[in-house]
C-alpha cells in the first residue's frame, strides 16, 4: 500500500474537521504541550483550568506563579514540569510578538525557535507547527510509526522514511497535513494500537500484515 493509498482510504473515514478546537493558536499550542504523556481529556482539563484562571494568554501565562500554573494543569500530570514547559514558551511568544509574530517566521526558524524551549520536541514542534502555525510539516509519532511500516507504506521503518512518506502525501498544503495527522491518530485510538485490533480494521483488505505479505 502506497503512502497516497493509506490516505485515500484513511481520510473519507475519519474527517478533520474540528479534530482540534481551541479559541486560538496560543491554546492550541498550549494543548500540544500538554498531551504529552496522557490523554486529550487530561489534557483538556488542563487547558480549562488555565482558562479559568486568566492564563491563556503568553503575558499572563509567562508572568503567573509556577505553583499556579501546576495547579491549573495537574490533570495533565507531571504539573510541575508541564508548568515550567509552558512558561518558557509562552515567555518565547511574548518576546517575540505573540503566535501570529511566529507564525510569520520561516519554517526553519519556527522549527528552531520551538525546539529551543525546554520540553518542546521534534513531534510537539511539528504539532504547533501544524495545527496552532498553518505549518505543513509530518508529525511523525507513535501512531505513524506504527501505521506506515504495518501497513507497508514505508520501505523501512526509520523515522526518515516515514517523514518522506507523509511529506509525500502533504504536498506542501497545510489542510493535508492535518487531515493526515488527524486520521493516522484517530486510526492508531481505534484500530492499530499496540496490540493491533486487526479483525474489523477497515483497512483489512489491503493491509500486508494482515495479508500475510512481506
Amino acid at each position: 500500500m502506497s503512502p497516497e493509498d493509506l490516505f485515500a482510504q484513511l481520510a473519507p473515514l475519519y474527517p478533520a474537521g474540528g479534530w482540534w478546537p481551541s479559541q486560538s493558536s496560543f491554546e492550541t499550542a498550549i494543548g500540544a504541550i500538554l498531551v504529552q504523556g496522557v490523554s486529550w481529556r487530561n489534557a483538556a482539563q488542563a487547558v480549562e483550568g488555565l482558562r479559568q484562571r486568566g492564563l491563556l494568554d503568553p503575558a499572563a501565562l509567562a508572568a503567573a506563579r509556577e505553583e499556579e500554573v501546576a495547579l491549573a494543569v495537574r490533570p495533565a500530570l507531571y504539573h510541575h514540569q508541564k508548568a515550567r514547559y509552558l512558561q518558557g514558551f509562552a515567555a518565547t511568544v511574548h518576546a517575540l510578538g505573540g503566535m501570529q509574530a511566529v507564525g510569520r517566521l520561516a519554517r526553519q526558524e519556527q522549527l528552531r525557535v520551538l525546539r529551543a524551549v525546554r520540553g518542546i520536541g521534534e513531534e510537539t514542534a511539528a504539532a504547533v507547527m501544524v495545527y496552532a502555525l498553518g505549518g505543513r510539516e509530518p508529525v511523525v509519532d507513535t501512531y505513524a510509526r506504527r501505521l506506515f511500516v504495518r501497513t507497508g507504506a514505508v520501505p523501512s521503518a526509520e523515522d526518515a522514511a516515514i517523514r518522506d512518506a507523509m511529506l509525500s502525501v502533504i504536498r506542501e498544503d497545510p489542510s493535508r497535513a492535518r487531515a493526515l495527522h488527524a486520521a493516522v491518530v484517530e486510526h492508531g485510538r481505534s484500530y492499530c494500537r499496540k496490540e493491533p485490533r486487526c479483525a474489523n480494521c477497515p483497512l483489512a483488505g489491503n493491509c500486508p500484515r494482515i495479508l500475510g505479505e512481506p
